[in-house]
């Protein structure tokens, strides 16, 4: 079977109209399809990194901020204890929370109850605010009337 000369030209033809459209639909659609989602993904990636960054700032803020309140938290005990001359009966040890922040735990020997709800007053009244989350009072093995307290502090 011998194809003609018109035969052949509308196949030609034929060829040169489908094969451009097979090659956009089969190649240049996906590729475009693909790069759209590839450009998609970019943004997505590149804002995730922005609120890591912003995640970072705020991070590193919030232990600057948690530093600073330590170290007030310590110099308003201090300040407290040689307001009312108990310096030399404390001691005061810093904690890491697992929450973040720090936590004061002061230990007093031989106070009898009148310093103690002095000291307890001032802490309470001071600003800004610190906390007592915890009071353990026991008697002194000297004097029956002074006692060993330990107080955990925290700022508020």
């Amino acid at each position: 079977m011998e194809l003609s000369q018109r035969e052949k030209t509308l196949i030609v033809i034929a060829l040169l109209i489908f094969i451009p459209l097979l090659l956009f639909r089969f190649v240049i659609l996906p590729v475009s399809q693909e790069e759209k989602n590839i450009g998609q993904q970019i943004e997505s990636l590149l804002s995730k990194t922005e609120q890591i960054d912003l995640l970072g700032q705020e991070l590193l803020y919030l232990k600057r901020g948690n530093r600073s309140k330590s170290v007030s938290l310590i110099k308003k005990t201090d300040s407290l204890l040689r307001m009312y001359s108990l310096k030399a009966r404390s001691k005061i040890v810093l904690e890491d929370q697992p929450r973040g922040g720090q936590r004061l735990i002061l230990k007093l020997d031989e106070i009898n109850l009148t310093e103690l709800s002095r000291l307890i007053y001032k802490i309470e009244d001071s600003k800004p605010v610190v906390i007592i989350d915890n009071i353990d009072l026991n008697r002194s093995y000297k004097n029956k009337k002074l006692f060993r307290v330990s107080m955990a502090l925290t700022s508020g």
